[in-house]
């Protein structure tokens, strides 16, 4: 465990917003959640993604993930969400 991987209660925030429920399809074969920590670790150790620690997913599969999510729009998104319940939890209007 690293210190920028997720607390428990920071993943149950996170979660829906990367984790949707198929109803046809092969079950994803990579953890969310780790490929979030491996995306948070990069973040703030500033390594190169090829360096990443063995314990992570595949940089590829990290990669992969992190761009599509760029692109999508979904990683601006979550910093949206979480702005506004960082706001509202220290009563400032929007």
């Amino acid at each position: 465990m690293y210190s920028s991987d997720l607390k428990d209660k920071e993943w149950e925030i996170i979660r829906p917003y990367v984790i949707k429920k198929k109803a046809i399809g092969r079950p994803d074969k990579v953890d969310r959640r780790r490929i979030i920590d491996a995306i948070l670790y990069q973040s703030r150790t500033g390594c190169q993604w090829r360096l990443l620690p063995k314990d992570f997913p595949n940089q590829r599969t990290v990669c992969h993930y992190y761009y599509r999510w760029i692109r999508s729009g979904l990683w601006e998104e979550i910093h949206k969400n979480l702005v506004e319940k960082c706001r509202s939890a220290f009563g400032k209007k929007r």
